[in-house]
Order: structure tokens, then C-alpha cells, then sequence
């Protein structure tokens, strides 16, 4: 029995000396850091983890929708892009470029060119909300309202928040604001006929 015994020492030692010969030897860890693991879509940590959201000097683009009623069957619709920079922590400031279809009594299109301010007063690593604000300038090739004229002004103010939708840092921006057009009386009272309603948006943002 002891025999026995002492062959299967032998038997285990001899198998664990040929596994490791040393001490010495390294030790494959069972934990490797995040930094050195590709996922399965080719995403790098350490090469494409991106600057953290709302951090000064970082800068994105995004492109979406808006639309604006403002209760009188009228309704406004654009395709816009912004390009914005954080010029502090969470205050994003950035231009604006749409192209409008304007839906009254005699429809028309239009292109506006804004300026555009966010604070991001609340930050959650997936999750922010923001108030914004902006001035813009309006061209249609008709008069819009329909008593107005073809030239502009686009002030609005709201609100909206942002949601991480991947790894890379892309967002989805929703938000709702004041919707205005008028021409600040260049041709006269009577010839400011403005057009106030609820304008709601949807974009996609990604760093750049």
C-alpha cells in the first residue's frame, strides 16, 4: 500500500515538474487588462476609447431632424447638421446648417445658417441634459408666414437631453424648443407677421 502510494507522488510530481520546470517560470495571469482585449466588433480600448464627453477642447458632429408646428396648420420640417466644440467643461458651442420645407398656404423651402450654445448642466456616464439656445438667419423663396417676408430671423431656446449608444461615444440627441420666425420689423410692422410654435428634434452625434 505504501508503495502504491509513493509510485502516484512520484507519478504527480514528475507531471508538475514538466508543466513548470521553475519558480521562475511566468505565470500566464487570468485577468488581462481591458487595455490589451479587442472586442469582437475590432473595438481597441487603447486605441479608440475617446475623449470623455463634455470635456474641454473636444469636438463633434452631428446631423438630425427637426420639426415645428406651431398650431395653426402650419409646420416647419428641416434637415440640419451642427458642428460644435466644447469650448469649456459641458458648454458646447457650434454652427448650424438646414435645409427647410415649409408647409402653409403657399408651401415653400429655405436654408438657415445658425449659431448654436449648450450647457450640459447634468452628466451621467451614458446620459446628459442640456438647455440650449440660438440665433439664426432664414432665406426662403417665398415669404414665410405668408404675409412676411423671405428673409429671417431664427431665435430659440430649449432644452434636450443626449444617450450613449455605443463604445465609440456616439449619442442620440433629443430635445424640444421655441420655434420663431420673423424679420425684427426690417420692412416694417406690418410686414412682420411672426410664426411662434413647439419644435422638436432628433440627431446623432459623434465625436471627431
Amino acid at each position: 500500500m505504501r508503495a502504491a502510494l509513493a509510485i502516484l507522488l512520484l507519478n504527480a510530481a514528475s507531471a508538475h515538474a514538466e508543466t513548470r520546470r521553475s519558480l521562475l517560470d511566468p505565470v500566464e495571469p487570468l485577468w488581462q487588462p481591458e487595455a490589451a482585449v479587442q472586442s469582437e466588433t475590432g473595438f481597441d480600448p487603447d486605441r479608440d476609447r475617446p475623449t470623455a464627453y463634455g470635456v474641454r477642447g473636444s469636438r463633434r458632429f452631428s446631423a438630425g431632424l427637426r420639426g415645428a408646428q406651431d398650431f395653426e396648420d402650419n409646420t416647419d420640417t428641416s434637415l440640419f447638421a451642427q458642428q460644435t466644440w466644447f469650448v469649456v467643461d459641458d458648454v458646447e458651442i457650434g454652427v448650424e446648417g438646414a435645409a427647410w420645407w415649409i408647409f402653409q398656404d403657399d408651401d415653400t423651402w429655405g436654408i438657415s445658417s445658425s449659431l448654436v450654445v449648450r450647457y450640459h448642466f447634468y452628466q451621467e456616464p451614458r446620459f446628459s441634459a442640456y438647455v440650449e439656445g440660438g440665433i439664426g438667419l432664414f432665406i426662403a423663396a417665398d415669404n414665410v408666414p405668408d404675409e412676411g417676408t423671405s428673409f429671417g430671423l431664427m431665435p430659440r431656446v430649449g432644452a434636450g437631453t443626449s444617450f450613449l449608444i455605443d463604445e465609440r461615444d456616439t449619442r442620440l440627441l433629443l430635445g424640444i424648443h421655441w420655434h420663431h420666425i420673423s424679420n425684427a420689423r426690417l420692412n416694417g410692422e406690418a410686414r412682420n407677421p411672426s410664426r411662434d410654435g413647439v419644435g422638436v428634434y432628433a440627431a446623432v452625434s459623434v465625436p471627431f
